[in-house]
């Protein structure tokens, strides 16, 4: 943020944070199929729901 912002708000310090995680995948395998999960056989065949995309954003002030 531009200093002259920063005193009229009268803030010390400003930080917008982002953070993700399996926000994007860039494969070949079929929708649906996670390659994290068991393989073939008793314990699973590879499919789930859905993956899970997390996304966090955040703001830290100090006055």
């Amino acid at each position: 943020m531009p200093e002259s912002l920063m005193r009229w708000a009268k803030l010390k310090r400003a930080r917008i944070y982002f953070s993700g995680e399996n926000i994007y995948t860039i494969s070949k395998l079929p929708i649906g199929f996670d390659p994290e999960t068991a393989a073939l056989g008793e314990l699973g065949n590879g499919k789930s729901m859905f993956s899970q995309a997390i996304w966090a954003f955040g703001l830290n002030v100090s006055f």
